[in-house]
């Protein structure tokens, strides 16, 4: 069975998009009995089987000791992919195959909404970690033109899976609008 090592950051705060999107995502792999390995940096605690990735609870170390940590556990666990669902790590130091989720380049397209962070990963970190993946997802045919405009990365890298919708969001019946309307 292949065992996939899965990169969880920024799930200790409010989760946001890409939060819920990466918690969603590793809650519907173990449900398909996917054989996962959580790399975490940060405080929080997803069931599953993980291994703390130490110093790297912000995004600097993350880039840094991360990059080790990752290479590190990757060839301890024999990880035969690692997955970084926020699209925000070079994995430079992995020999695995590499995935990312890069689910927008919007700085590139919208600059003046960026912040310096942004910035830096967007023009400096994403430009060299796509060389190193293997493949790359994102959630939609418009960001997969977009990623192939604005980075060094042929079309067939980029792999489109839209995302789910959670069970939690269904149709309601007449009775439970009424009382919002």
């Amino acid at each position: 069975m292949t065992q996939i090592g899965f990169v969880t950051y920024g799930l200790n705060r409010a989760l946001g998009g890409i939060g819920r999107y990466t918690e969603e995502l590793l809650l519907a792999l173990q449900a398909s009995g996917t054989s996962l390995l959580q790399l975490q940096a940060g405080d929080h605690e997803l069931p599953g089987t993980a291994v703390r990735l130490k110093g790297s609870k912000l995004l600097p170390g993350l880039l840094t000791l991360g990059q080790a940590e990752i290479s590190w556990f990757a060839r301890q666990h024999k990880l035969d992919v690692v997955h970084d669902p926020t699209g925000s790590m070079p994995l430079f130091l992995t020999g695995q195959p590499k995935v990312a989720t890069i689910h927008d380049v919007v700085p590139y397209i919208y600059p003046e909404t960026s912040s310096r962070l942004d910035w830096l990963i967007y023009r400096i970190w994403l430009p060299l970690a796509v060389r190193r993946l293997d493949a790359i997802i994102t959630d939609s045919e418009q960001s997969k033109r977009d990623i192939v405009q604005y980075l060094p990365v042929p079309q067939e890298k980029v792999t489109v899976i839209p995302c789910a919708v959670n069970a939690n969001y269904k149709p309601l019946n007449e009775s439970e609008i009424q009382p919002a309307l």
